[in-house]
């Protein structure tokens, strides 16, 4: 999904790891943001407004452009796949800093930490 700050202030977050993908809205700052945010290590790519609109002269690093590859997606499916499959350029590019110790499944993240809910 999109990833948005609106009007309440906001600093010292650290967007890492995601991916944002498809969306018509990319990784956004709006409204009161402060310089402490950082924004590393995330896939964004294919979002129609724009992928990243940052405030105060914040940039992002480690972004990766490129398609997902999503085991099963689709914007029309009723369930879609979101697991990374063993060719996607997601697996293996996060970085251990405010990486959760395992997935949205309980599995463990080890020292290969890949981008999205999942681990590969």
């Amino acid at each position: 999904g999109d990833f948005y700050f609106t009007k309440a202030g906001a600093n010292n977050v650290h967007v890492h790891n995601n991916i944002v993908y498809d969306n018509k809205y990319g990784i956004s700052e709006q409204g009161t943001t402060g310089k402490g945010n950082t924004y590393k290590n995330n896939l964004v790519t294919k979002n129609t407004t724009y992928n990243f609109q940052l405030r105060n002269g914040l940039t992002h690093t480690g972004t990766i452009s490129s398609e997902p590859l999503f085991a099963g997606y689709s914007r029309t499916a009723a369930t879609p796949d979101y697991k990374l499959t063993a060719s996607s350029p997601a697996v293996g590019r996060g970085i251990a800093t405010y990486a959760p110790k395992t997935d949205i499944d309980g599995k463990a993240r080890g020292s290969s930490i890949d981008l999205g809910a999942y681990q590969r």
